[in-house]
C-alpha cells in the first residue's frame, strides 16, 4: 500500500487534549490510502519545542474526538502514555496507526486523581 498525506482542513492544526485536560500536542494532517481515498490515521505530535524533538504518532481516527468549538480534539489517553511511546520517524510513514496506541486506547481508562 502506498500512503500519502490527505489535504484535509478537518483536524489540522488542532490542538489535541485528554479528556482531564491534559494538553497532549497538536494534529499534523492526516494519511490516507490514495486507491481507496479512505483515511488511514491522523499525525498527532507530542512534545518538543518550537517544533524540535516532538513525537510523531499514527492515532486512528476514531479516537480522536472533535470538540464543539472546533479549535481541539479530544484523546483518551494521558500524557505519560505519549511520554512513554515511541512514536514513528516522520520521513517513513508508518502503513498502519501505532498498534502500541491502538492497545492504550482500547484498554479500559481511568481518571488521574
Amino acid at each position: 500500500m502506498s500512503l500519502g498525506w490527505v489535504a484535509s482542513a478537518t483536524y489540522r492544526d488542532r490542538k489535541v487534549e485528554n479528556p482531564w485536560g491534559e494538553h497532549l500536542g497538536r494534529i499534523k494532517g492526516a494519511v490516507g490510502d490514495p486507491a481507496s481515498g479512505r483515511v488511514v490515521y491522523v499525525v498527532v505530535t507530542h512534545g518538543g519545542f518550537l517544533g524540535l524533538g516532538a513525537k510523531w504518532f499514527a492515532v486512528p481516527q476514531d479516537a480522536l474526538k472533535p470538540t464543539f468549538d472546533d479549535l481541539r480534539a479530544f484523546l483518551a489517553v494521558d500524557r505519560s502514555t505519549l511520554d512513554r511511546l515511541p512514536g514513528f520517524d516522520k520521513r517513513h510513514l508508518p502503513e498502519a496507526a501505532d498498534p502500541r496506541l491502538v492497545r492504550e486506547l482500547l484498554e479500559p481508562t481511568v481518571a488521574p486523581p
